[in-house]
């Protein structure tokens, strides 16, 4: 069965070896966490070439990684391991030899929605660039006879009722002696 698509995972660990070729190169243990698939693992290769070091580099930190000692890779699944989301895809391997297999394309973190956008936008850019936006996407749709309406704003939070003060009794008259328990 193909593992084909989106997958939210752990990572549960990594290690560094070489390829077939004498290539330094790490594999990043995965296991899918939900879905059909829940409890199978799947090994995400990544090379240190040039070219393809910042992906590497990238998907070790989605997974965890800290410092920068390759040979310790013991942060990667550790304590649980943070969850991300794996996009698997079909590859021949070897090439020509009409052997198709699982390989991980991309491991991003939960929630990127896994755009690849160079650089993300936070919260505060996205407003700014929203209001710059605003009566553009509005021109268009009127234009289109598609002018959406805006989103309904969340209701305010009810305030909690207020509370009496707590009984204290410091306030109150002394017992008569007779009602003392010793």
């Amino acid at each position: 069965m193909s593992l084909e698509g989106k997958h939210k995972a752990k990572p549960v660990g990594a290690s560094l070896g070489f390829t077939k070729d004498n290539k330094e190169q790490v594999g990043i243990v995965l296991e899918i966490i939900e879905g059909d698939a829940t409890g199978q693992t799947i090994t995400r290769y990544g090379s240190f070439s040039d070219a393809a070091l910042p992906y590497t580099l990238k998907d070790l930190r989605t997974c965890g990684w800290v410092g920068d000692d390759l040979s310790d890779l013991s942060s990667v699944g550790g304590d649980g391991g943070v969850a991300v989301e794996i996009v698997i895809g079909q590859e021949e391997y070897p090439a020509g030899s009409g052997q198709w297999h699982d390989k991980v394309k991309f491991i991003n973190a939960l929630g990127a929605g896994g755009a690849g956008l160079a650089k993300p936008l936070d919260a505060t850019q996205a407003k700014a660039f929203a209001a710059r936006m605003r009566n553009n996407v509005r021109a268009l749709e009127a234009a289109n006879g598609t002018l959406a309406k805006p989103a309904p704003k969340p209701a305010p939070k009810p305030k909690p009722a207020s509370q009496p003060p707590p009984h204290d009794d410091r306030d109150a008259p002394a017992p008569p002696d007779d009602e003392i328990p010793f």
